[in-house]
């Protein structure tokens, strides 16, 4: 039951952050060239994945204290690897993300620091969706040549209408 609680928490608090994310994007995106911008996950983003790390903290010292001495020493063990692995994962993936466009150049960067370079032209299709229910507003973009994706991204990220009305602008096919 405590799980399903918090499930219901961390729904109402993403969608919560999702809009402020938005709102936050827009303004930030009247300010950008769209010759020469970085798209990166939104500060929000990186307080989400905090919310989430303190949520399921919170079940697990919920459920562990109802627990005899030994498994809650097992688990005061455990609490500390949890946040020693999962809190620097968070914050790295939340900084390598990254897409850098400098006139026809994009270089994309994924959450594990692989990069891919490529111009305009490189892509031919890109799939525009705007999400339902919780994410109900939100848009996505993915970029694919032929049938390889490039990238993927959300409107919660700043650039994500100067990146499409950009790829408009350069006549690529939208679906």
């Amino acid at each position: 039951m405590r799980v399903f609680f918090v499930l219901i928490i961390a729904g109402i608090i993403s969608s919560i952050i999702f809009l402020i994310a938005r709102k936050k994007a827009r303004k930030i995106e009247k300010i950008m060239d769209a010759n020469d911008f970085v798209i990166r996950q939104p500060k929000v983003s990186l307080i989400l994945y905090i919310v989430i790390a303190i949520l399921v903290l919170i079940v697990f010292i919920g459920t562990f204290l109802s627990l005899d001495n030994k498994d809650f020493i097992i688990i005061l063990i455990f609490l500390p690897v949890y946040f020693i692995v999962f809190g620097p994962f968070f914050i790295i993936i939340w900084f390598r993300w990254k897409m850098i466009i400098k006139n026809k150049q994009i270089t994309f960067t994924s959450y594990f620091g692989k990069k891919k370079s490529f111009t305009f032209d490189y892509i031919t299709i890109v799939k525009h969706s705007i999400g339902k229910g919780n994410y109900k507003g939100i848009e996505y973009m993915t970029a694919y040549h032929e049938n390889k994706k490039l990238f993927s991204f959300s409107s919660i990220c700043p650039g994500f209408q100067v990146l499409f009305q950009r790829i408009k602008n350069e006549g690529i096919v939208i679906l």
